[in-house]
């Protein structure tokens, strides 16, 4: 059966992106963010834009993926149609590989995509509102939200455990057992 486009029209999300080129016959090395993406590497088309993550470049079209390649345990190497030397290859490097929203799978109880929680408005212990989501970013021990407070300087908070209390997608919020003077 002939390799069909990938599905999905919605959003598309940042998933990973290309790195150098990996030896002289158009192959590039990958690098996939976050944990639970990989289901994309089973698709024989990827959204991909060269030498750009940024997503509202007009670069971005859907691209057949001829091979993957897992080398040195978790090290990716993948093989695009229509990329066929090392010179080829270089004009990928830095592009991002994306998917539809739509096309990531379903995440377990307690889990989720930071894409998701980004734009939600967070809410303290008391339901107060803290401000909106504007991004996440990972340390050694936990994930931390970065609230932007309607007035006010930007707040850190965990998003981790026990201080997390509900994320209502309905609502559109992120209930912490946190507050704001803390």
């Amino acid at each position: 059966m002939p390799a069909q486009p990938i599905a999905g029209s919605g959003r598309k999300i940042l998933v990973g992106r290309f790195g150098a080129p990996f030896g002289v016959r158009g192959w590039l090395h990958i690098s996939i963010f976050g944990d639970g993406c990989e289901s994309f590497l089973q698709n024989d088309f990827w959204w991909c834009a060269p030498g750009t993550c940024d997503l509202s470049a007009e670069t971005w079209r859907e691209v057949e993926v001829e091979e993957i390649r897992v080398f040195g345990g978790k090290r990716l190497a993948a093989k695009l149609g229509g990329v066929g030397g090392r010179n080829e290859a270089a004009k990928w490097t830095n592009g991002g590989i994306a998917v539809a929203r739509e096309n990531l799978p379903q995440t377990a109880e307690g889990e989720y995509y930071w894409c998701d929680l980004i734009g939600m408005r967070a809410l303290d212990m008391n339901g107060a509102p803290l401000g909106k989501i504007a991004g996440l970013f990972r340390t050694g021990a936990h994930d931390v939200l970065r609230i932007e407070p309607d007035g006010g300087a930007e707040i850190l908070a965990p998003f981790a455990g026990d201080y997390v209390e509900k994320v209502d997608y309905g609502a559109n919020t992120v209930r912490l057992n946190w507050l704001r003077e803390w």
